[in-house]
């Protein structure tokens, strides 16, 4: 019976311990737990932003939680399924904190990077500041690499396409910026989110 009770009380210290730190948080988004200390997790969902020429947009980041490095995913989402390699949209991406500092700048077409290797034939070496979004390949043996790459090799067609990258997160307190140029006819009525995590290992 203790043993019982002695795990009723962790599981319920777990749980306040999750529910207060979710509710630190005061900026835009949903801001989320995982696991318990020191193996914890923690996910940031900004909210979503139209795939529009010219949209402008700023987000506050206010009691984001981290071990020192996040890993920032850009996730597209078309209407339709399309072959993204081809879609030179350009989004501008910007986080900084409250002194102007600088944490992540990623901006321009997201498949220019895509588009240099596949002129070469090879891998490119990426650019500072230059998208990388992981493409899939009709041929799933071709897509077990985080970043996949074949030249030549037939694409598949999604609804969605992320981009990886990773920023220094040591500060809980950040504004993004995001800006939208260039939007290709394919792309007409497409959304956009910003998602951050960070883990122990």
């Amino acid at each position: 019976m203790d043993r019982i009770n002695r795990l009723v009380n962790l599981l319920a210290l777990v749980i306040l311990s999750l529910s207060l730190a979710a509710c630190g948080y005061k900026g835009d988004g949903e801001f989320q737990t995982h696991d318990i200390w020191p193996l914890e997790r923690f996910e940031l969902t900004l909210p979503s932003f139209p795939l529009q020429e010219g949209y402008s947009g700023q987000f506050n980041i206010d009691g984001y939680r981290s071990h020192g490095t996040s890993h920032l995913t850009l996730i597209i989402t078309a209407p339709e399924a399309i072959d993204f390699s081809k879609s030179d949209v350009e989004i501008d991406v910007r986080i900084s904190d409250a002194l102007g500092t600088d944490f992540f700048h990623h901006a321009g077409a997201i498949n220019s990077y895509f588009s240099r290797s596949d002129a070469l034939g090879k891998r490119a070496v990426a650019r500072p500041g230059e998208w990388r979004c992981r493409y899939l390949y009709q041929d799933p043996l071709l897509n077990k690499p985080l970043f996949p790459f074949q030249a030549g090799a037939p694409l598949r067609k999604t609804k969605e396409l992320k981009c990886l990258h990773s920023m220094p997160s040591g500060k809980s307190q950040y504004d993004v910026l995001v800006n939208v140029g260039n939007v290709p006819p394919e792309l007409a009525g497409a959304t956009a989110r910003i998602e951050l995590s960070s883990s122990w290992k």
